[in-house]
């Protein structure tokens, strides 16, 4: 099951029980790593628990994703901040979780979430949310007529 399944069948059970819920996944990893829904917000973190003392971890915002550290739980999340971006959001946390089952168990997960955020926080700066500018607009039709009228007419 993939993170965005799990996503999906947590939000029907947390909207059918009027509370937020979690579950744990990657049972064969040493990690405590968790996918929450959050009710009625319907935000949609991963959380991992530190294996060792709970240490404080400088919150991040970038576009599309924030993270969060709680001392109290000594969970460590990262959260889905623009709901357009779920199904990116749902990839980034497969690959979060890809990460942590290969992860060596004597490895701090947060630093595993950490590095391998690192990787896609430059790929979420370089989303553009609002399509594509009036310039590659143009220059999209542009190519797509040159396609359709000059260079398809002359192939099989």
């Amino acid at each position: 099951m993939n993170a965005e399944q799990t996503f999906q069948a947590l939000s029907a059970d947390a909207e059918k029980d009027g509370r937020s819920l979690y579950r744990r996944v990657l049972p064969q990893s040493a990690f405590d790593v968790l996918l929450e829904v959050g009710f009625p917000d319907k935000n949609r973190p991963l959380a991992v628990r530190s294996t060792g003392t709970p240490y404080p971890v400088p919150a991040k915002q970038t576009r599309g994703f924030a993270t969060s550290n709680s001392l109290d739980d000594g969970l460590f999340r990262v959260e889905l901040q623009d709901g357009r971006l779920a199904p990116l959001f749902s990839a980034l946390v497969d690959n979060f979780l890809a990460a942590l089952s290969e992860a060596h168990q004597s490895a701090d997960p947060i630093t595993v979430l950490l590095d391998r955020m690192a990787l896609w926080q430059r790929r979420f700066e370089e989303l553009a949310f609002d399509g594509l500018s009036p310039d590659e607009q143009r220059g999209l039709y542009a190519e797509l007529r040159f396609m359709a009228h000059l260079l398809l007419t002359t192939l099989d």
